[in-house]
């Protein structure tokens, strides 16, 4: 019983993403893959796991330990770039913005940005500030 080679290409029209990001998946050890005459295969169960895996990737995004400590506790006043958008009522990709410019600080942990509770009041004066003049410059 031999079961099928998809390639780059076939397996990324499954998993509807760019040929490149399937490669990259494979490359990186995140879809199993064998090369055979230097071409990177699958098959459609490793595609399935790949997808079952990004699922519970997704799930457990927002409960994240690190060596056994939560990466954003709540409860010592530590939020992600999401949740505090959410509790300020703002777009992320300003906070995204302030933290770039050096405005707020945030720590980093990998890919992620931790932003403490007591720079929330750092970002609505930033707010306010923007809005002030920007209703300056119109008059």
């Amino acid at each position: 019983m031999t079961t099928q080679r998809l390639g780059c290409v076939e397996a990324a029209r499954i998993l509807r993403i760019s040929p490149q990001g399937a490669h990259l998946a494979m490359k990186r050890g995140f879809l199993r893959s064998v090369t055979i005459n230097d071409r990177m295969k699958t098959t459609l169960e490793w595609i399935e796991e790949y997808i079952e895996g990004t699922k519970e990737m997704k799930r457990n995004s927002n409960r994240l330990r690190i060596n056994g400590r939560k990466l954003f506790d709540n409860a010592k006043g530590f939020y992600s770039v999401k949740q505090a958008a959410e509790i300020l009522n703002i777009p992320k990709e300003i906070i995204y913005r302030y933290v770039y410019y050096g405005y707020i600080r945030s720590d980093r942990f990998g890919k992620y940005h931790i932003i403490h509770e007591n720079q929330f009041s750092k970002i609505a004066m930033l707010r306010e500030f923007g809005r002030r003049t920007a209703t300056q410059k119109a008059a």
